[in-house]
């Protein structure tokens, strides 16, 4: 609009105040909403705790009513660190995809396993875990079907 066409308009309006209204209520219609945050995805974290907590409580249930963690033979006590890993490497791997690196310490996700060491090298991370006979490393990227398998045999074990 020339400028010759607004001062027409302006004096054809019934006010300056009026011409201006209709301006701004053009400009609110033509304005583009504003974008909304993008909010993380919490879902994947979530689910790992949920499922660490459940399989804990199993552990402890397991525990209870089968004379103890005490009671472990040298086998179990391996099968148990290699869960342990397991449930630990789960938990850095989700807390990774949800913030896009992993922790310093294993403190920050609330995780104190008494007998585990963790390593952090900003991209990459070990776990360290000992029992009576000896030690268990992961390092990240590392096949973990070997750690998920550890339950399955303890769960066996405790069964018989």
């Amino acid at each position: 609009m020339t400028q010759d066409a607004r001062k027409e308009r302006l004096l054809a309006s019934e006010s300056p105040v009026s011409y201006v209204k209709e301006i701004l209520e053009r400009e609110a219609e033509t304005r583009e909403p504003a974008a909304q945050p993008r909010r993380r995805v919490q879902g994947p974290l979530l689910l790992v705790l949920l499922s660490v907590a459940a399989t804990l409580t199993v552990w402890n249930v397991m525990a209870m009513t089968g004379g103890g963690v005490d009671s472990l033979n040298a086998a179990e006590e391996e099968a148990s660190a290699r869960f342990t890993v397991y449930l630990i490497a789960q938990t850095l791997e989700t807390h990774r995809d949800s913030t896009g690196t992993f922790p310093p310490t294993l403190e920050t996700l609330n995780v104190n396993e008494e007998g585990v060491r963790y390593t952090s090298t900003g991209n990459a991370y070990e776990l360290t875990a000992k029992f009576a006979e000896g030690q268990i490393v992961y390092r990240s990227g590392e096949d973990l079907s070997a750690f998920a398998r550890a339950f399955e045999q303890l769960a066996r074990k405790r069964a018989q």
